[in-house]
């Protein structure tokens, strides 16, 4: 038996709170938006200055900063819509018949310092961020359920802008993809609800905000675009019309999910950029020649498809990089009759000692071949993706490892940013010359399959701070 932290008793029919309801009353209100004076990150600033909720924004002329966010899961509580994987189905429910390791021999990592949480509890959400924060993890990505033209598994969601915890920066993605055994799908017919919901998060004080416009990320451009076609819409056009007119005057940042696992892989010029999501499973330490051009980031993604039958890739000067902290499904996948997915053919080396040593030089990548604006995000998959193996939080494996991982990589890629007292310096710094990198640990996993024989030091070389 699972050990859960129980959520508060508040709920309406149906077994859980409605409020969303709320929520888009409090879209439609015609009072005026303030927005917060933006929290300036200088490079030079001492870790003793930083805010307690840091506004992750830019000014004209602001050097490279820093900023290191986790995919969010707002699940592990019961919702009606998934009564059809089991009664009282939650994600732990997958743990209670999984075994002790996979069939490749490593152990299945489970929860220990936050157990196995009901996330409706204000107090489990509170430790999450004190976790983050004392670990260098600056804010959350919410993966964000738009289906059927309503918001699903939304209370985590709600909560965060209703209690305002966890207290972090946060922002959220569009996860649009269809949910077969619920029969629930990502239509496009209804913007204007969908951004009805969305705009108390886009005015929240706590979301982060590039150039004074909300992020939001949408994870399947391909499902997204084959709707619009389907429906003749600009689903997104709609989306940035919708910002302006609700007080929101320099409209939505839109990114989009950048994969390399052979999906996901349309490229739409009317984004400001993208994000990577993940790494190949097959090669997760690897360390990506990408840079801040699409045509490079998707160099790795096959086959090549891109919006609309675009003969050329969007001239995106934007890319934020992402990283992977694990990846093994097998709570979802252990079933008889069931088969593992492709990325758990390959045994792979998921060890806290790897993962210091890869993040720290991806970290490296970021700052030395920096957005224009200034703002490089970088995106760890995930916070508390348990069902995938993917989480940050401490575990039954090896404890608090690779948080521990995150906060030594930051605070030593920081130090060295501080020590340049400009960008030149930086370029020139022993961190960007390429001389402090180990290239040849990235050139030993790049064997074939389409990536660059290239490593970060060839990025330092080629790539500039403009």
């Amino acid at each position: 038996a699972l050990s859960v932290i129980l959520a508060p008793s508040a709920t309406q029919a149906g077994g859980r709170p409605d409020l969303s309801r709320d929520l888009r009353r409090e879209a439609k209100s015609d009072e005026p938006v303030t927005f917060p004076s933006p929290a300036v990150t200088s490079i030079n600033q001492g870790e003793e200055d930083a805010p307690a909720v840091p506004s992750l924004r830019t000014h004209s002329g602001a050097k490279p900063s820093l900023h290191v966010l986790a995919w969010y899961y707002p699940q592990f509580y019961h919702f009606p819509e998934n009564d059809v994987l089991g009664a009282n189905y939650t994600e732990w429910s997958n743990f209670e018949t999984c075994p002790e390791r996979n069939f490749l021999g490593d152990v299945i990592k489970k929860p220990s310092t936050l157990g196995f949480y009901d996330l409706r509890n204000r107090t489990v959400r509170s430790e999450q961020a004190k976790l983050a924060q004392t670990h260098s993890v600056d804010g959350f990505i919410y993966y964000h359920y738009w289906l059927n033209n309503r918001p699903v598994m939304n209370e985590v969601l709600d909560l965060r802008i209703i209690d305002g915890e966890p207290a972090l920066p946060f922002a959220v993605a569009w996860a649009n993809e269809e949910w077969q055994r619920q029969s629930l799908f990502p239509l496009c017919n209804a913007s204007r609800e969908h951004f009805e919901y969305l705009l108390p998060f886009f005015k929240h004080a706590d979301y982060i905000t590039i150039n004074l416009k909300p992020i939001f990320l949408v994870y399947r451009m391909d499902v997204l675009t084959k709707c619009e076609k389907e429906h003749g819409l600009d689903y997104l056009g709609e989306l940035q019309r919708y910002a302006r007119q609700s007080g929101l005057p320099h409209g939505l940042h839109v990114l989009q999910c950048l994969s390399h696992n052979g999906f996901n892989t349309v490229l739409d010029p009317r984004v400001a950029g993208g994000v990577e999501f993940s790494l190949p499973i097959s090669r997760p330490t690897a360390c990506l020649a990408t840079s801040r051009h699409a045509t490079a980031i998707l160099s790795a993604v096959r086959p090549p498809v891109f919006v609309s039958g675009a003969a050329e890739v969007p001239d995106w000067e934007e890319v934020h990089r992402g990283g992977l902290v694990g990846w093994d499904p097998t709570p979802r996948y252990h079933a008889p009759g069931e088969s593992p997915p492709k990325g758990l053919v390959e045994q792979a080396d998921w060890s806290s000692a790897r993962f210091c040593t890869v993040t720290r030089h991806r970290l490296e990548q970021v700052v030395c071949d920096s957005n224009p604006h200034g703002i490089n995000l970088y995106v760890l998959f995930a916070w508390n993706e348990w069902g995938e193996g993917a989480a940050l939080e401490p575990n039954t494996w090896n404890g608090a490892q690779y948080l521990e991982c995150v906060r030594t990589a930051v605070e030593g890629v920081r130090a060295g940013m501080r020590a340049c007292a400009s960008e030149a310096d930086l370029r020139q710094s022993a961190m960007c010359s390429g001389t402090d990198l180990p290239t040849q640990l990235c050139q030993a996993h790049h064997t074939g399959g389409g990536y660059t024989q290239q490593g970060p030091s060839h990025l330092a070389r080629t790539r500039s701070l403009e």
